[in-house]
C-alpha cells in the first residue's frame, strides 16, 4: 500500500503537463507590468526634456528680439504648445530684470522692469519682491544696470498608465531658463520701459 502512494507522488511530481500555461499565466502580468513602468519611467524623461528644449527655443527666440507684445507672446505659447505636443495645461511667463546694487553678490539687488504671462489668468506676473525672495538663486550673477530675461514655461505631464501601476503620476513640469538680451541691453515690452 505504501508503495502505490509514493509513486503516485512521484510521478504526480515529474510530470510536467500544463506548466507552460501555469507560467504564463504567472509571468506575462509582471512582464506587462514592467514594460508599463520601464515605458512610463522614459516618458516622463522624454516629456521633461522636451520641455526644456522648447524652453530655451522660445529664450533664444525672446533675447534676439528688442521689443515683445502681447501678440508675441501669443505665438510663443503656440509655439511651446506645439513644441511640447499641444499640452492643455501650458503657460508661459517671460519677466525682464535688472541689478541696482552689490551685483556681484548674493546679497544683490533686483529690480522687475516688466513681467508677462500668456494665458494671463494662468500665471501671476513677477513682481520685484518675487525677484528677490524666490528667484534670486537661480539668477547668475550680473554687473550693475545689466537686464536679464527670464522665461519660465509650464507643462503638465499625464502619464500614459495609471499612477496606481506605474507610481508615475501627474506633475507639472516647469522650467526656468535666463537669458541675456543679444541685439541690445534691454528688451521692451510693448514699446515701453525702453529706458535703461
Amino acid at each position: 500500500m505504501k508503495k502505490p502512494v509514493q509513486y503516485h507522488l512521484r510521478s504526480f511530481l515529474a510530470r510536467h503537463d500544463g506548466s507552460i500555461t501555469v507560467e504564463s499565466v504567472i509571468l506575462i502580468p509582471l512582464v506587462f507590468t514592467v514594460f508599463m513602468i520601464g515605458f512610463t519611467f522614459f516618458d516622463v524623461f522624454r516629456e521633461k526634456s522636451l520641455t526644456l528644449k522648447a524652453n530655451y527655443a522660445i529664450s533664444d527666440l525672446i533675447s534676439r528680439d528688442d521689443n515683445v507684445t502681447e501678440a508675441d507672446l501669443q505665438g510663443y505659447h503656440k509655439l511651446f504648445r506645439y513644441l511640447t505636443n499641444n499640452n492643455p495645461g501650458a503657460w508661459i511667463r517671460v519677466t525682464e530684470v535688472k541689478c541696482r546694487r552689490a551685483c556681484g553678490k548674493q546679497s544683490r539687488v533686483l529690480r522687475t522692469v516688466w513681467s508677462k504671462s500668456y494665458p494671463a489668468a494662468s500665471v501671476p506676473e513677477l513682481t520685484t519682491t518675487d525677484i528677490q525672495e524666490r528667484y534670486r538663486e537661480a539668477i547668475p550673477l550680473m554687473y550693475l544696470g545689466e537686464f536679464l530675461v527670464i522665461v519660465e514655461t509650464n507643462a503638465v505631464y499625464l502619464p500614459i498608465f495609471s499612477g496606481d501601476w506605474t507610481g508615475i503620476f501627474s506633475r507639472n513640469m516647469t522650467d526656468l531658463v535666463v537669458t541675456k538680451p543679444r541685439n541690445g541691453p534691454k528688451i521692451c515690452f510693448e514699446n515701453e520701459n525702453c529706458n535703461p
